[in-house]
């Protein structure tokens, strides 16, 4: 008798967690090492150690969700995914963004190695002599405006845009190309490449990228609070950086990151 109602109170309780869980689909887009999408891996990388962080409640179930970027987009402003892991921040109604969980980089010029060109954001006028590569939808306002004849677009995809852009650099397809250093930085070294690739200048403008919430998510603003909680805690803790450490970002970049102010939580908030 014991056992007969062990077991039916079990049976209640899985019954009770299914029937109450959240489901969240999170859009990624392969973007190492902030998404890292890998074969026959689990995705891993900055913000889905965030996420994983945030919905680590059994009432939360996440499901990863490869999606092309553009794609990815319009269906989160049609609440068809609950978030998508990385965007780069700007204004729209349809989105909700943390307050608090930014990941700060700038976009760099990339040559290939012994290349005697190098990228000026004060004078640009030497893009006309070359032909470089710019991922397409990117904001790279200042470069694709001086020399549009010379751009050899890239269009994002499920698999890393960076990537193919460092190998066409890499075998001198392109003279040059500009990449988020973020991302960059972390190719080079995993692939191997810095003895065909070399850093060739970097702009001044700090792009933010973070976690982009569908605003036509029932419980959007909750999931804004517990992403901005499981960021501060991960800062204050240290483990953030031991997360940036432990994907060789150069220190300049983890300094970077580091800079940016965390947000308290009002009284409301942190009830």
């Amino acid at each position: 008798m014991q056992k007969l109602q062990l077991a039916t109170f079990l049976s209640l309780a899985l019954l009770s967690v299914s029937v109450y869980s959240e489901q969240l689909n999170i859009g990624v887009t392969d973007h190492c090492p902030i998404v890292c999408i890998e074969p026959n891996k689990a995705p891993h990388g900055l913000a889905i150690s965030v996420l994983r962080k945030a919905f680590s409640a059994p009432e939360y179930q996440l499901s990863f969700i490869p999606f092309p970027v553009l794609r990815s987009l319009s269906q989160l402003k049609f609440g068809q995914l609950t978030a998508i892991a990385s965007r780069q921040v700007f204004k729209d109604s349809n989105i909700i963004w943390p307050l608090n969980y930014r990941i700060l980089t700038n976009a760099c010029a990339y040559s290939p190695r012994g290349s005697s060109w190098r990228y000026n954001p004060e004078d640009t006028s030497n893009l006309n002599d070359i032909t470089y590569g710019l991922v397409k939808y990117s904001d790279n306002r200042k470069v694709d405006q001086q020399a549009p004849e010379n751009i050899v677009y890239l269009h994002p995809g499920e698999n890393t845009v960076e990537y193919r852009m460092l190998k066409m650099i890499a075998s001198q397809r392109l003279d040059a190309g500009f990449i988020s250093q973020i991302t960059s930085d972390y190719l080079i070294q995993k692939h191997g490449l810095s003895n065909s690739v070399q850093s060739s200048g970097c702009g001044v403008r700090i792009y933010p990228a973070s976690i982009a919430i569908s605003a036509h998510t029932p419980n959007a603003a909750l999931y804004q609070q517990k992403i901005d909680a499981a960021y501060r805690d991960l800062r204050s803790s240290g483990a953030f950086v031991e997360l940036m450490k432990g994907y060789n970002l150069a220190q300049k970049l983890i300094d970077l990151n580091l800079s940016h102010p965390i947000h308290q939580p009002t009284a409301v908030e942190a009830l």
